[in-house]
């Protein structure tokens, strides 16, 4: 998620939002990697996409731009660096119940310490 959170930033997550139902276009969230990747482990990435909405985005297989549907009760992740990120563009849209929290602050460094939203895009 360079440059918006950077290794050794501290953040304050929540799951309410995830139970209500409440997880939009722009929150950066916890998830469980999906299991196609070989890893098992947790991603950080920004939800570019919900359920019914339509995605745009740079096949590189293909060379070319795609357009897909996320299924109801999914999510389309990317991460902010996107010539650096495994993100939805390579494993496709993820369940929502691979979600686990949603970001809301940086505690640390004091220097950037804040709420997140759709508008933090970089430190």
């Amino acid at each position: 998620m360079e440059p918006t959170i950077q290794h050794g930033d501290y953040l304050l997550v929540e799951r309410l939002s995830l139970y209500r139902g409440q997880i939009k276009n722009g929150d950066i969230v916890v998830a469980r990697q999906p299991r196609e990747t070989g890893t098992c482990c947790h991603i950080l990435k920004r939800v570019r996409a919900t359920g019914g909405e339509a995605v745009d985005y740079w096949n590189p297989k293909l060379s070319k731009s795609v357009t897909t549907y996320v299924p109801e009760k999914h999510v389309w992740l990317e991460g902010d660096n996107k010539r650096h990120s495994l993100d939805s563009r390579t494993y496709g849209s993820v369940p929502m119940r691979h979600l686990e929290y949603r970001v809301f602050c940086r505690l640390w460094p004091l220097s950037s310490f804040g709420r997140f939203g759709k508008e933090s895009r970089a430190r």
